[in-house]
């Protein structure tokens, strides 16, 4: 019996973390809840209203989430294109290692630099908010996607 390779669990393992730390939302809804894609809009805005924002403050955080949401965008499909690939190669009758390590690290750099985009944010709205403002806002953040994965998910899996 032939043994199997430490590392195939390790690219089997990202695969499998990669299918659910970057779930398009709009791909979960279109399964679970058709005509509900605005529910984390409408949350962050309510969230944002209770921060007694000044008009230009208002403006630079809307610049700045455009900015990330279509640069995320970019990068989610990218990663979308990486994940298929890996899967392809793994789906093939002889495996080409060397080509599936090149596939997974370029997954790593792109969830590398999806987190990159995260923190930018976050220190470009603290940069942008009072302290007492930033505070506020964790507070109100607390909990912000879970509001709705109760609905989306159920048992750990799509309904």
């Amino acid at each position: 019996m032939k043994k199997i390779q430490p590392k195939f669990f390790v690219i089997l393992g990202i695969i499998i973390f990669s299918q659910y730390l970057f779930l398009d939302k709009p791909l979960v809804y279109s399964q679970t809840q058709k005509g509900d894609d605005g529910f984390y809009k409408k949350r962050w805005e309510e969230v944002i209203s209770q921060l007694n924002l000044t008009p230009e403050q208002k403006d630079e955080i809307s610049k700045l989430r455009e900015d990330k949401l279509k640069a995320l965008r970019e990068l989610r499909d990218q990663f979308r294109n990486k994940r298929i690939q890996l899967k392809e190669e793994l789906e093939k009758e002889s495996i080409d290692k060397d080509k599936i390590e090149r596939i997974v690290t370029d997954i790593k750099d792109l969830m590398g630099k999806m987190f990159d985009k995260r923190v930018e944010e976050i220190i470009a709205i603290r940069n942008i908010l009072s302290l007492e403002q930033f505070r506020l806002l964790n507070e109100r953040m607390e909990g912000f996607y879970e509001l709705n994965r109760k609905k989306v998910f159920k048992g750990g899996k799509l309904r």
